[in-house]
């Protein structure tokens, strides 16, 4: 049994390591803010998409706590991945796996920032179900429009009739006009178009979410050391925010 003034003394100890471990991390973080205060941190995006705004505030609110001048590049997909591959610049606004895994230098942080989700459209319904995406994209008879910033889908595409192309206005022309048969319409882009009144009433809704993946933050290998805490600051910030594609 504890006496009631060893219990408090215990207390008072256990008190006063409490708040030099509190005093202690609150020295250590302004010693990190102030080794990267106002420090350059190039972020690239590959496009101005409608998720990206709120992604960017997310990103760069979190980077400026850590002290960062945030920049942000905008940049062709292929340019933007390899540039932060090489360290060139510091970060990718988000990604998905299975592009990280083909470079050497990247590591993603474990918090899914968006689910992008991509619709199959075309001008008639086809006799028959469509084939699961890596066949129908490598279908040297179909050509189909799509998300040119999405290398994931970009590295399916084997027909050369087939076109890439980032604005969904550009992906109906092209369907409309039989340049291709069908079009991958991500619904973030679907979204844009239907604010902005554009008729799609001949369109036929194939597949819903006929192709759905993932995107993470990507950061260059020498800045690991920012792997969990960003994640730290994300996954409330994410879990809060108001952004199309989030899950």
């Amino acid at each position: 049994m504890i006496k009631v003034s060893g219990a408090i003394s215990l207390y008072r100890k256990m008190a006063w390591i409490i708040s030099l471990t509190l005093i202690l991390q609150a020295f250590s973080i302004r010693a990190v803010n102030s080794e990267t205060a106002g420090k350059p941190f190039d972020i690239c995006t590959p496009l101005e998409l409608t998720y990206s705004v709120g992604l960017r505030d997310i990103v760069e609110k979190s980077y400026r706590e850590f002290g960062y001048d945030v920049h942000w590049h905008i940049l062709p997909a292929n340019r933007c991945i390899a540039m932060v591959d090489r360290g060139i610049l510091d970060a990718d606004l988000v990604r998905t796996t299975s592009v990280i895994e083909h470079y050497q230098n990247l590591i993603l942080i474990p918090v899914r920032l968006i689910t992008i989700k991509i619709d199959l459209y075309g001008i008639k319904r086809p006799d028959v179900p469509p084939p699961e995406p890596e066949i129908l994209l490598a279908d040297e008879n179909i050509a189909v429009a799509y998300p040119r910033n999405s290398l994931l889908i970009e590295k399916m595409v084997k027909n050369p009739a087939s076109i890439g192309t980032d604005d969904g206005a550009h992906m109906l022309k092209l369907l409309r006009n039989g340049r291709v048969r069908l079009i991958l319409l991500p619904k973030v882009e679907l979204n844009r178009l239907q604010k902005k009144g554009v008729d799609m009433s001949d369109l036929v809704l194939i597949r819903e979410n006929y192709i759905e993946y993932p995107g993470f933050h990507v950061v260059n290998r020498k800045h690991k050391d920012l792997v969990d805490r960003l994640a730290a600051k994300f996954l409330p910030a994410i879990a809060e925010a108001n952004i199309p594609g989030k899950q």
